[in-house]
């Protein structure tokens, strides 16, 4: 990095130059006059301006860089225990640390940030956003911020929003009510145009079970145990032997009959499928007060939890490849966004009347930033340093020098004349003396 030179500090450091140059010369022309008290007394004055401006020379310049940038002197004061130079960037640790210290410790405390943040009323915000002619503005918020998360997430950051998925997941699935959900959904679903759907859904599946080998063994086992049951009977016996003889066409013939009887179901108005729909809703109701239902159900999945992480871990990669397709097409982020404040609408309405929801919602709000200064505050500091880890002393040099070198030549040319002004001092004390 070059030096950059303000004008100000190259015309303050021509003057103090001049200055120097001019002492100095005015001190060997009149030094061969000092036994006069005139020539002593100018002789004493240019001799302590000198003296004064070459040391404060040497003190400013040593701050950034050795003297006349001289090899030489550079190995004859890294001997020496009392002259020091290149102040600055030999010393620059000590000043980054300073400085982070400075930004951690003093100027951003953990203190000073919740205090700044403590002012800020998120839902104040929100309101202000939901309002009718800036419900559009809200929604372009909401997209930017999520479209700028999703766009930034590298391969890292999915790998790690998967591992994060699969982790919440175990954590929650286990203490997750499965029949609760089912039970919702599929009341939701009845009660909002799906009756007819589901029904014939069951119809199809019943259907294509009583139509399976195992759905004529049942029938042929069922048939065979009612006769077990009533064998004490000489009418059962005989009509027992007729069945045994006749078991193949009797099941075949109860399977077609109950595919007929399914085929009846189909008819939107028949009394049979109003049969089937009437039992499918008491079996829905069951799944909120039968218990026995519900902890079978429950058993059933733990037991699929256990050890299938199979399943865990794809519900992550579906997650991750959704993630990633809204990376690459990032306009489905708008539609996204859109769909999420029209499902909110009425509860953001709702939250601009609730003054408890308000304080509630800002206290979480606050507590949550409160949280995350207080586990990340540390990080002010590593952000800093690590910025300007990348500054060599050089560099550093050359960026404080523009600022202070103004000040600094104005030193040297102070040093000049105090030097003068005490040279006149001391000489007039001790002409007498001499």
């Amino acid at each position: 990095m070059e030096r950059n030179i303000s004008k100000e500090k190259r015309k303050n450091s021509n003057i103090a130059t001049w200055i120097l140059l001019i002492f100095s010369a005015v001190f060997f022309i009149s030094y061969p006059f000092h036994y006069s008290f005139l020539g002593g007394l100018i002789s004493s004055l240019c001799c302590a301006a000198m003296i004064g401006g070459l040391a404060d020379w040497f003190a400013v310049v040593a701050l950034f860089r050795t003297p006349l940038n001289s090899n030489v002197l550079r190995k004859l004061f890294e001997s020496s225990k009392f002259i020091r130079t290149e102040i600055i960037p030999k010393n620059r640790e000590r000043i980054f640390q300073a400085l982070v210290d400075m930004v951690e410790k003093e100027l951003l405390t953990k203190e000073s940030i919740i205090s700044k943040l403590e002012n800020i009323n998120p839902s104040g915000i929100i309101i202000d956003q939901i309002k009718t002619d800036k419900k559009q503005n809200l929604h372009i918020i909401l997209d930017t911020v999520f479209k700028e998360i999703v766009c930034n997430l590298n391969e890292k950051d999915l790998e790690n929003i998967e591992t994060l998925t699969n982790k919440i997941l175990k954590d929650n699935l286990k203490s997750l009510e499965l029949s609760n959900i089912i039970s919702q959904v599929l009341d939701w679903m009845w009660d909002n145009g799906y009756k007819e759907k589901i029904t014939d859904i069951l119809i199809d599946k019943i259907e294509e079970l009583s139509k399976t080998y195992e759905a004529k063994m049942l029938i042929q086992d069922a048939v065979l145990h009612i006769l077990e049951l009533n064998r004490g009977s000489f009418l059962i016996m005989i009509v027992g032997f007729f069945v045994k003889g006749n078991l193949e066409n009797i099941s075949k013939g109860v399977q077609e009959k109950l595919v007929g009887f399914l085929a009846d179901m189909r008819e939107p108005d028949s009394i049979e499928r109003g049969q089937i729909q009437s039992f499918a809703k008491k079996q829905l109701d069951r799944l909120k007060t039968d218990d026995a239902l519900k902890n079978s159900i429950e058993n059933w999945k733990n037991e699929k939890l256990v050890g299938n992480d199979a399943v865990i871990k794809k519900l992550g990669e579906i997650l991750t490849q959704y993630i990633s397709s809204l990376k690459s097409e990032p306009t489905k982020t708008f539609h996204i966004t859109e769909g999420l404040l029209d499902k909110v609408e009425n509860q953001l309405e709702d939250f601009v009347i609730n003054e408890e929801k308000q304080i509630t919602f800002n206290t979480a709000i606050k507590n949550i930033i409160e949280q995350t200064v207080e586990k990340n505050h540390y990080k002010i500091g590593l952000i800093v340093k690590e910025k300007l880890d990348g500054i060599s002393g050089e560099e550093l040099s050359n960026m404080i020098e523009p600022i202070i070198g103004s000040d600094l030549q104005l030193i040297r040319i102070n040093g000049s004349l105090v030097g003068g002004l005490v040279g006149i001092i001391t000489y007039l004390l001790t002409f007498w003396i001499v």
